[in-house]
């Protein structure tokens, strides 16, 4: 891997050949211009093959920005935002310069990737003190590509790669056996803004190396998205009701629009069922009774059919029905003489009613509610 010198060296030999291009930010209005040379980012899935140099001016007003730390925000195509942590900075007269190697995450889909320079000041405790951000710039397109071997997506993978690149170079320029080398003191969590996470690495020689680390993906909760349209509330109206056989399936379509969807249903018949039986007798008729004329104060069990012949009184109480969880009707007739029944129902609600002479009447109860009906004897 090749020093930070060999780098600012190929960079500075590079600008002045002509062979690559420089972003110059313009601290003022804040913009970044893209070389009009630029045409192309890359291609999808490119990965470490393209690295962008930068120059911007050490001054903004009477801020010195020569010891701020540099990141690279950006959002690929697909709309997945990283940050590329610049390791090659150098201050030279009035300007800064350094570079971006662009990875695989900006090339991860064909299309814009937009970026911002993002240069903190940080204390002792990574918190950060002065900060200088430059507006959104849009790069060159990434052009369609092909891969043919499933990626494994990583949260921050330029940071991550990066981080890993640096504790590799600490192992290998550490002493051996008996010379004594600079390793890892410590690694913490130093501040948090937003989704936006702070980590200072301190090494044993005092050295310490700050980095950031954007969440919203894999389980963190991301940024609130925009509310979706409103969608259209549908008044659901029924259309055609068929009668289909019995035994066969019933069926259900929609027609209509989305907001006035039309429902059409087909239901089959029931099966004709058993004729019921009485729970005493075992016969699926209702049984008859005959009643006397002496019969005059009568309590009556539902479910079966009272006859009585000319009554001059009846009064009539009804029974405890045996299963509550049944329709209990209680039905009875009477016949109404010269001399006009008088008639008692005893805890039964019903219309006003007057037993008339020479009459058959019909007296049905279901529920407590008693209907009455009379015809002259001359009909029967």
């Amino acid at each position: 891997m090749a020093t930070t010198n060999e780098l600012l060296e190929e960079m500075e030999a590079e600008m002045l050949t002509g062979e690559n291009d420089v972003f110059a930010v313009d601290n003022n209005l804040r913009t970044v211009s893209i070389p009009e040379s630029m045409s192309v980012l890359g291609v999808e899935h490119d990965d470490d093959v393209h690295r962008l140099y930068f120059q911007i001016p050490k001054m903004y007003g009477d801020t010195d920005l020569s010891d701020f730390d540099i990141r690279i925000n950006y959002m690929n195509a697909a709309g997945d935002g990283d940050v590329y942590a610049v390791t090659d900075k150098e201050v030279s007269g009035d300007n800064i310069t350094f570079s971006w190697l662009v990875g695989r995450h900006a090339f991860a889909q064909q299309g814009n990737v937009i970026f911002i320079v993002c240069l903190k000041q940080t204390d002792d405790e990574g918190n950060v003190i002065k900060e200088f951000n430059t507006t959104v710039s849009t790069l060159p397109p990434v052009l369609e590509g092909l891969e043919t071997s499933e990626l494994v997506v990583q949260e921050n993978p330029d940071i991550i790669e990066q981080i890993l690149q640096r504790l590799d170079d600490i192992e290998e320029n550490g002493g051996g056996a008996g010379t004594p080398g600079t390793g890892i003191q410590k690694i913490e969590k130093t501040g948090t803004s937003g989704l936006v996470d702070t980590y200072t690495i301190t090494l044993t020689d005092s050295t310490s190396y700050t980095f950031t680390v954007t969440n919203g993906k894999d389980g963190d909760p991301g940024a609130k998205g925009d509310p979706g349209q409103t969608g259209a509330t549908p008044n659901i109206q029924i259309g055609t009701v068929q009668t289909l056989d019995s035994g066969q399936q019933a069926t259900a379509s929609m027609t209509g629009t989305p907001e006035n969807p039309l429902l059409n249903l087909g239901i089959p018949k029931g099966e004709k069922g058993d004729p019921g039986e009485d729970a005493e007798s075992g016969s699926s008729a209702t049984p008859r009774q005959e009643m006397q004329n002496t019969d005059t104060t009568v309590t009556i069990e539902p479910n079966k059919l009272y006859i009585f012949p000319e009554m001059a009184s009846l009064t009539v109480t009804l029974g405890t029905p045996s299963d509550a969880n049944v329709a209990n009707e209680y039905h009875f007739f009477f016949t109404s003489g010269a001399t006009a029944t008088t008639l008692t129902l005893n805890d039964v609600l019903s219309d006003a009613y007057s037993i008339e002479a020479n009459m058959k009447y019909e007296v049905s109860i279901l529920e407590g509610v008693a209907y009455i009906k009379g015809v002259a004897i001359s009909e029967t």
